[in-house]
């Protein structure tokens, strides 16, 4: 079903001379776009008068317009004013949306699709999540659904502005290209930064995101019981210690954040990998009811119960969705600027739909997404021999592989079968080895505080072994870390450390003489497990005594310094300035109560002096722009501190990150477009009608 829609434009025109005008002569306008124009109103005017949209004169050209009686202007004006041509337009939507959407516009549950987008809606297409030089994506087919074997939606973040490679679009020196924003500009100093909304826009529930939304995000974070405290990307130059932004609304679709100082990483950091927007978006007509000044006493009393809590900002904490929680329990009801929300479905599984009030379309001006609906049966983190099970059988339509020690299963049996297609594509993310200098062990800070053992650590590794049979060649020596392979000078630097005394098994002690043990822990994801024993294998060599162990609450036990030796991933050597993981600094993975003293000196453990060298490059990145030759020479300041101080070492750069696909699918990219490899594409994938495996 068609709707229909009225425009009002209005053309400026500056008259200096007198006109006459007769109805039987060209009328002069300027034109951007061809219009279909049933009514023309024309008067002229000195006053202010309503202004919908205004078009910079470029060139004139002249357009007929046919009315059915003759007008003669009879005055003559001699000055110079203003004349306003209001153009009424009416005319059928050009947009076009899902079939089950269009049956609901149909039965008058929900508006047409040219009132449910904004008015200039975000066009997908190349240069977008498509990298440039990429497969062209093929205008797609509507309908269907596809089961997954992760929270796919959970990767599919919305940003404030485009990115590339985790850097802004920029345009015209101050101003970076909009997603759910229209635009992001900033003065020439970084400390006032203006966002124009997209008129129109709308949460997936219907209700209008406005800059009050934005607001309400900046109340929610400054509310201690809410927050804890401001996140740091809210802080004048991206510390704790820096004040909060503070955020001023103009109207419902304009609004400025001002920070007391140079923060000219900011616009980096709202386009960053993992950023997303949920921090400082907040759909504050449905959170409103959860807390104690706005909501109903009662009803948050029940809820309480229901929930089994007892205040009212867990309650509160509970409805914020944030984060990877898209698809969590909670989420079912939560309004969304995502192309799915979450539904009810059953507890094996998470369902998503379409949003009806999603703001992208493609380049022929269809509602995204393609899909009518997502199912996930999540296992591909906790039980991966379970997905694989799927995507074998057919009862999954994709499934991505980061660890890739199955890897050349699945390629033959695509080629014997024939049911599933793969790609491999670079991952934004390589991989890293940490130790916890700041863990409780007797002898063991003392041991990791020599220079020489961290050296003797980076030549114990045989790099070029672990691409070849963990990552079969698909990424390449870490340069984040010196990568010689040397056992003879790894040994040599233990030796003149010191560490020559040894245990009943043969194994170094610490530089104190007390046990010394490197006690690697993994999570049940990324194969990180099965790369482990190549470590301790390394280490054994050398003479350091190496055990290692799955866990499951890995992360519970990073926050708690429990652990001592990591294997994950990390965004090197790619970092950017302030990005939503900052982790080249110490981390709960390399030194938890350093980076709880850097967050709130009254607590955890003060650093080294040679570690607080990396603290200050990286509050001086914070007031310098992205890709600027300040930025390019205290990045490379940065770099040359973590590969000559070893904080953590390297383990391979990007390595490669592989997809399987039902053959049936279409718009599958050719090119990397996202640090996973193809998320954000999950809008334009669809069905090819007609194909059957």
């Amino acid at each position: 079903m068609m709707s229909t829609g009225r425009v009002r434009i209005v053309f400026a025109i500056t008259a200096i001379s007198a006109i006459l005008l007769s109805a039987c002569q060209p009328q002069v306008v300027e034109v951007e776009k061809e219009v279909v124009v049933t009514q023309v109103v024309e008067k002229e005017v000195i006053k202010e008068v309503e202004v919908i949209k205004e078009v910079e004169v470029v060139e004139v050209v002249e357009v007929e317009v046919e009315v059915e009686k003759e007008v003669i202007v009879q005055e003559v004006v001699e000055k110079e004013v203003v004349k306003e041509v209001i153009v009424e337009v009416e005319a059928e939507c050009q947009l076009g949306e899902a079939p089950m959407l269009a049956a609901m516009v149909e039965a008058g549950e929900l508006p047409g699709v040219c009132e449910r987008v904004p008015s200039e809606p975000f066009v997908f297409g190349m240069g977008t999540a498509y990298a440039s030089g990429s497969l062209q994506p093929e205008i797609g087919t509507y309908g269907g659904e596809m089961v997954y074997t992760w929270a796919i939606n959970t990767d599919i973040k919305e940003y404030l502005i485009q990115t590339q490679n985790r850097a802004p679009v920029v345009v015209g020196g101050n101003c970076a290209y909009g997603a759910i924003a229209k635009s992001l500009c900033w003065n020439e100093d970084y400390t006032v930064f203006t966002v124009e909304l997209r008129e129109g826009h709308k949460w997936s529930d219907g209700v209008p995101m406005t800059s009050a939304d934005f607001a309400y995000a900046s109340e929610v974070m400054n509310t201690p019981e809410l927050y804890g405290s401001v996140p740091d990307m809210f802080r004048t130059g991206a510390t704790a210690a820096g004040d909060p932004l503070v955020i001023d609304v103009i109207d419902e679709t304009t609004f400025t954040w001002t920070a007391s100082s140079n923060y000219a990483s900011f616009p980096t950091l709202l386009g960053n990998l993992g950023t997303g927007y949920s921090d400082f978006i907040k759909p504050e007509h449905y959170l409103e009811q959860f807390h104690q000044d706005t909501g109903d006493a009662d009803e948050i009393a029940a809820w309480l119960e229901e929930a089994e809590l007892t205040e009212w900002f867990e309650l509160f904490n509970l409805k914020d969705i944030r984060g990877w929680n898209e698809n969590s329990i909670n989420a079912i009801g939560w309004p969304t600027l995502g192309p799915w929300y979450r539904i009810e479905s059953p507890d094996e599984k998470y369902e998503v739909v379409r949003n009806p009030y999603y703001y992208w379309v493609d380049t022929a001006g269809n509602q995204l997404p393609y899909m009518d609906k997502h199912v996930t049966v999540d296992t591909l983190w906790s039980t991966p021999e379970t997905a694989h099970l799927m995507m074998f059988d057919g009862t999954a339509d994709i499934m991505m592989m980061v660890g890739l020690s199955d890897y050349p299963l699945f390629v033959d049996e695509s080629e014997k079968n024939g049911k599933f297609n793969y790609a491999m594509y670079p991952n934004k993310d390589s991989r890293g080895f940490y130790l916890n200098h700041t863990h409780q062990d007797p002898g063991w800070a003392e041991t990791l505080a020599d220079l020489r053992f961290r050296q003797a650590i980076a030549y114990a590794v045989d790099y070029e072994e672990i691409n070849e049979e963990l990552y079969f060649n698909s990424a390449s020596v870490p340069s984040m870390t010196p990568s010689e392979y040397s056992p003879e000078k790894a040994i040599a630097l233990l030796d003149e450390m010191g560490m020559t005394a040894l245990d009943a098994d043969g194994y170094r002690l610490a530089v104190t003489g007390d046990p010394f043990e490197i006690f690697i822990q993994t999570g049940p994801w990324d194969g990180y497990y099965e790369q482990a024993p190549f470590y301790c294998g390394y280490f054994n060599a050398i003479g350091l005594a190496c055990n290692y162990k799955e866990v499951a609450d890995i992360g519970e036990r990073d926050s708690a310094n429990e652990n001592k030796g990591r294997i994950n991933w990390n965004t090197g050597p790619e970092w950017s300035s302030h990005s939503g993981w900052v982790d080249y600094l110490p981390t709960t993975l390399s030194a938890p109560l350093w980076d709880t003293w850097y967050k709130n000196n009254d607590e955890g453990e003060e650093a080294p002096d040679w570690v607080k060298e990396l603290y200050a490059i990286h509050e001086q990145l914070a007031a310098v722009a992205y890709g600027t030759t300040e930025y390019l020479s205290l990045a490379k300041q940065r770099d040359t501190w973590i590969y000559n101080n070893l904080l953590f070492w390297g383990m391979v750069d990007q390595p490669g990150i592989a997809w399987f696909f039902d053959t049936c699918i279409s718009n599958i990219p050719d090119t990397q477009t996202y640090h996973h490899g193809m998320a954000p594409v999950f809008r334009t994938i669809f069905w090819e009608p007609g194909c059957s495996n």
